[in-house]
């Protein structure tokens, strides 16, 4: 089952959209998997941060072995779901130890990133990032996390 569905989440900052689009991090994590941005169900951070990120804690600890993350589709600007690749994906346990660590490799960009990886300590809390890329966005318009 999807440990992530509406657990609770934090993002570095929340990018204040002009037309009253929510972009909160709680939207990562909503059960909505739709990729459509102004569909209003993507967690969008702003411009400027140093290291942006999301993060997700769940009220128990789980051993979990599948990441799912739902990039954002934008039909008419190839950039804007490229800010998603080559992201950094960290499972901390209960006392914040590393328990995982895993960077996005992949040449292309995709629309759904697929990371499986069986961590066999539980886990209670997730991080994603974009790295260092300090002129980019993190927008993720769903994460599930099956264990």
């Amino acid at each position: 089952r999807n440990v992530a569905m509406r657990q609770p989440t934090q993002q570095s900052s929340n990018y204040k959209d002009i037309h009253g689009v929510p972009t909160g991090s709680e939207n990562a994590v909503d059960g909505n998997a739709d990729r459509n941005y102004d569909d209003g169900s993507c967690a969008h951070t702003d411009a400027g941060d140093i290291y942006q990120t999301w993060s997700v804690r769940f009220n128990t600890s789980f051993v979990v072995n599948k990441f799912v993350l739902y990039n954002r589709d934008f039909p008419t600007a190839s950039d804007v779901p490229r800010r998603l690749q080559h992201f950094i994906l960290l499972a901390l346990s209960e006392i914040k130890h590393l328990e995982m660590q895993y960077q996005d490799q992949e040449a292309q960009v995709l629309q759904v990133y697929t990371v499986n990886e069986y961590i066999t300590n539980p886990i209670s809390q997730v991080n994603i990032s974009t790295g260092n890329k300090t002129d980019n966005y993190l927008t993720l318009c769903e994460v599930e996390i099956y264990g």
